[in-house]
């Protein structure tokens, strides 16, 4: 596979034993496998990291992400991963991220931003706006199940007018979690609202990949170039900060 030929993933939840994904080594080898077998080339990892629920220290996350990256290089796994988290939105994300508490993703400019399902809508538009200010580009983590654009898909355009981009799950786009998520989804895609499509991984029963079977509705729904554009082409740019 050469190289930008493969998916690049943004979102994921691999690194062994700090958040709600992979619980150790082996899960995270094994869910990295079956990444690989649908047609995955980079990896960006992106565990949680949410006040008073999800708050690894950095230093283990780091310990434990270059263990499983030693790993995997020893493996005839042509997969490359990459640091990352992803951050719920709080009032001194700025801060942490610019004093280095808290990682972009691979190392770029990007942040993997998530939101409550509930959030309030000025807090949101607030937050997008503090991380534009500081040099920094929002991505809204799994956009389809935040309410307020459930309730108002206007405020969607909005958003992206703002300067945020829109991240949506390989599954509710591939049918795995509702109907109504899947046409949001599509919906969402036609208006041209959505920059990249991950898998938000945890575990392989219930949150898996289905970045295949993605990539292939994609295709079928609307075209190769756009399902090459939101899972290859922007999901690049990232590693490159382009």
């Amino acid at each position: 596979m050469s190289a930008g030929t493969g998916i690049t993933d943004i979102h994921t939840h691999l690194l062994p034993g700090v958040d709600d994904g992979a619980k150790n080594f082996e899960e995270s080898i094994r869910l990295i496998q079956l990444e690989a077998a649908e047609g995955v080339q980079n990896i960006i990892l992106t565990p949680h990291y949410r006040k008073g629920m999800f708050e690894t220290p950095q230093a283990v996350i780091k310990k434990n992400f270059d263990e499983l990256a030693g790993r995997i290089r020893e493996m005839p796994l042509e997969v490359r991963l990459y640091p990352g988290c992803e951050c719920h939105a709080y009032t001194s994300l700025v801060d942490d991220l610019a004093g280095g508490r808290l990682p972009t993703l691979a190392g770029s400019s990007y942040v993997l931003t998530e939101f409550s399902d509930s959030e309030r809508y000025s807090f949101i538009k607030w937050e997008i706006g503090e991380l534009l200010s500081a040099g920094f580009r929002p991505i809204i983590a799994h956009a389809e199940r935040i309410g307020v654009f459930l309730d108002d898909f206007n405020k969607l355009y909005f958003i992206q007018e703002a300067g945020a981009e829109i991240q949506i799950t390989a599954a509710a786009l591939a049918g795995e979690i509702s109907w109504g998520s899947k046409r949001f989804t599509q919906k969402m895609i036609r208006e041209g609202l959505v920059q990249y499509v991950a898998s938000d991984t945890h575990d392989g029963l219930y949150r898996r990949p289905f970045l295949e079977k993605a990539r292939l509705m994609l295709t079928k729904k609307f075209d190769a170039e756009t399902a090459e554009e939101l899972m290859i082409k922007n999901p690049m740019s990232i590693l490159s900060d382009d």
